[in-house]
């Protein structure tokens, strides 16, 4: 419904593991009949399923999601077509680094940028079966700062 309404021309997914979403974006731009382009970030794309690797209508891109300025440089960005929907869709990215990447090069109004993993009451809730709690603290830490990052972002 959200694809279909926005009718985004550019997606940007920043982590693409075994490549599922990136096809499943791809189908719904198809489906909906939206001349768009999705571009999926990954560290490893070792990951990939062959057939997504396969897919040429993704186009699978090689980087580390937080240094988007080597993966995507702003002179890419600003020949990217608006309407853009960004998802953030891993746990290994800073968040705060993230918005600010795009907020500075080429983020507009109307544009949608999305950040998974966020709700503050999923990380409470997993903290006791999670093996390295070290790793759990750092994740309530980077939801609660890019939480105060997002307000930040609202009000400017």
């Amino acid at each position: 419904m959200l694809l279909s309404e926005l009718q985004p021309k550019t997606i940007i997914e920043i982590g693409a593991f075994t490549g599922g979403s990136a096809i499943w974006l791809t189908d719904c731009l198809e489906i909906f009949k939206i001349a768009g382009t999705v571009y999926s970030i990954d560290i490893d794309l070792s990951m990939l399923d062959e057939k997504a690797r396969n897919d040429s209508r993704v186009n699978f891109v090689k980087g580390d999601g937080n240094n988007l300025g080597e993966v995507l440089p702003a002179e890419k960005l600003s020949q990217l077509p608006h309407l853009w929907l960004i998802i953030q869709d891993t746990a290994m990215v800073d968040v705060t680094g993230l918005l600010e990447y795009f907020h500075k090069n080429g983020l507009k109004s109307g544009d949608y940028l999305i950040i998974e993993d966020t709700n503050k009451w999923v990380w409470d809730s997993w903290g006791g079966g999670w093996k390295n709690q070290e790793e759990m603290e750092n994740g309530r830490q980077k939801m609660a700062n890019s939480h105060q990052t997002y307000q930040i972002f609202l009000n400017n």
